[in-house]
């Protein structure tokens, strides 16, 4: 079983830039899937700290839970010294803001900052208003 999984994964160095799978959960439906990484140190056992461009990830990961990269996008020196968890890296690569999307339900014209999408400077969308006018597209 070990000669199996030394075969499948193959040994990840330190500098190394790879693919870090964001979990279901901590992700919005539209956002990217994957976090770019880099390796920072080799702990016991074969566990991984990992790097970003946001801080250093809190948990150790293990070879089956990323992929390799064969390009350089980021090195270590462009790691900043914090430490984010996987859900806060996500947050901060999402384009929409974290986890799921923001729902309103507009039930007036939106011309007023009484509407929660006028007030955020969100622009208004069909999904918004079935049949009503909008002052906010």
């Amino acid at each position: 079983m070990l000669a199996q999984s030394s075969v499948k994964y193959h040994v990840a160095n330190v500098g190394d830039n790879i693919v870090v799978k964001i979990p279901d959960i901590d992700q919005a439906k539209a956002d990217d899937r994957n976090i770019i990484a880099v390796i920072m140190a080799i702990e016991k056992e074969g566990t991984y700290r990992l790097g970003t461009k946001h801080g250093i990830l809190n948990q150790l990961y293990t070879r089956n839970l990323f992929t390799h990269c064969k390009e350089k996008f980021i090195s270590e020196s462009e790691v900043p010294d914090e430490h984010v968890s996987m859900r806060e890296c996500a947050r901060k690569e999402s384009h929409l803001g974290g986890q799921g999307f923001q729902h309103f339900n507009c039930i007036s014209g939106c011309a007023f900052n009484r509407c929660k999408r006028k007030k955020f400077n969100v622009l208004c969308n069909s999904k918004c208003h079935k049949s009503l006018s909008c002052k906010n597209k």
